[in-house]
């Protein structure tokens, strides 16, 4: 997997005039490397993920996954917010099983696959318990697994999670 951020210029409109967020960002990251974005308050790094999940578009230039052009937002792609991010007025559950609707998967294997991942994350005794009964901590592992849930390296193409170095959370096919 491939993304690459070609002569990435974003521009903003604001109250007191054009902010310039991103100017000239190149940058590709290949199969298997690990980045971090670093800079301090207000760089552009939110910004470049935001384009990255397709929330957002350049200004100018281009962002590709694969060579493919991110013109929206894909449940190939998943967005860790900096915010958890979960709805209120569902339960655990629910929240981490909203994004596996999109896969139009049925409601047995939702919740079986909703079920795995609140165990992995180790909340698997709150999966009814409200966001609002949760510490700040437990709600962005509900996002986490929420975002993990949807699988989106398979969702994308198919292709095994392991090409992209990470391991395969499915049970083995019987």
């Amino acid at each position: 997997m491939e993304i690459r951020f070609q002569d990435v210029r974003k521009i903003f409109q604001g109250r007191s005039g054009r902010v310039t967020a991103l100017d000239g960002v190149d940058l590709r990251v290949g199969e298997g490397e690990f980045v971090c974005l670093v800079g301090p308050s207000g760089c552009g790094k939110s910004t470049l993920c935001n384009m990255l999940a397709g929330f957002d578009t350049p200004t100018s230039g281009s962002v590709t996954l694969d060579g493919e052009l991110v013109a929206g937002p894909s449940i190939s792609r998943a967005m860790m917010f900096q915010e958890p991010a979960l709805f209120p007025w569902m339960n655990v559950r629910d929240n981490l099983s909203f994004g596996l609707k999109s896969l139009k998967l049925p409601a047995a294997e939702r919740r079986a696959t909703a079920e795995r991942f609140l165990k992995m994350v180790h909340l698997s005794q709150f999966a009814d318990a409200q966001p609002h009964e949760l510490s700040g901590g437990m709600k962005q592992r509900v996002a986490l697994a929420r975002a993990l849930a949807v699988d989106p390296v398979r969702a994308a193409d198919g292709r095994a999670v392991r090409r992209a170095g990470c391991p395969d959370t499915r049970p083995p096919a019987r």
